[in-house]
């Protein structure tokens, strides 16, 4: 089983995760000039959307749990103001959760400061959960998980 803390590219830009809770996650990433930034001297867009991707898929996986194969299938970055170092924290939210596809808003902060705004889409596309069946987003309300406030499942739409 590959898990999503065990994915080196996040640890190669510095992305820690701070808080995951079934349906979020926050993680952050303290700019380091000499990776994360542009030619412009602030922070690449690349880096913020890679912050972005570890916080959603993050989330996701709080509601799929242990999965082998777990891919964006969408990601979509609204860049509000540029950064220029200091730590970046990114929470992703699940507001959609199906059987195979989840879709997460992102928020990006730089001291309290929105800095960009996202969306992204997951496929699950297999593995076993933690008790050996065939892995599947549980969303809340289903196989007697607890509902999370806000969170939309495929039967609710």
């Amino acid at each position: 089983m590959v898990r999503v803390e065990d994915a080196p590219y996040p640890r190669v830009l510095g992305i820690r995760e701070e808080l995951r809770e079934r349906g979020r996650a926050v993680v952050a990433m303290d700019v380091d000039p000499r990776v994360h930034m542009n030619a412009m001297g602030t922070v690449h867009g690349g880096a913020i959307a890679s912050l972005v991707d570890s916080a959603a898929g993050r989330a996701v996986a709080s509601l799929v749990g242990e999965v082998a194969r777990m891919s964006t299938i969408e990601l979509k970055v609204n860049y509000l103001r540029p950064s220029a170092g200091g730590t970046l924290r990114a929470e992703g939210r699940v507001v959609h959760a199906g059987t195979r596809i989840a879709v997460v808003e992102v928020d990006v902060s730089q001291e309290g400061s929105l800095i960009a705004k996202a969306l992204a889409t997951y496929y699950v596309a297999g593995g076993a959960d933690r008790d050996g069946r065939p892995a599947r987003i549980h969303p809340p309300g289903h196989g007697g998980v607890p509902p999370l406030v806000g969170l939309k499942s495929a039967g609710s739409l």
